[in-house]
């Protein structure tokens, strides 16, 4: 007998891919449509203000640190917010964490 399953993929992955999915919608692979889908139905599902304080972070585009694109760090955007980075990076666990129950639930 031989059991198939996959391992979720988390929540902050889709998060990350947030405004590339946003921007490329029409160039998107049917995986990536798919994931593309399960993120915004998981976002539209969010309070306003949760989902606003994911798009401070995720729904922009990257930036350049080095050789790699990365999105702003935890202390960039909670200074940006005017929070003490503990207290951003606190709420944004938070509420990716409500993000990856509320995924968890359209599987």
């Amino acid at each position: 007998m031989s059991t198939s399953y996959s391992l979720p993929v988390r929540e902050s992955y889709y998060l990350n891919n947030w405004y590339r999915y946003k921007i490329n919608l029409k160039e998107l692979s049917e995986d990536e449509w798919k994931k593309a889908r399960e993120l915004f139905r998981g976002l539209k599902e969010l309070p306003p203000d949760d989902r606003a304080f994911l798009a401070t972070k995720y729904d922009r585009p990257t930036i350049r640190k080095g050789n790699t694109k990365v999105h702003p760090s935890d202390k960039m955007v909670a200074k940006e917010l005017g929070m003490e980075t503990k207290e951003y990076t606190s709420q944004r666990r938070r509420i990716q964490k409500k993000l990856q129950l509320i995924m968890m639930e359209h599987e």
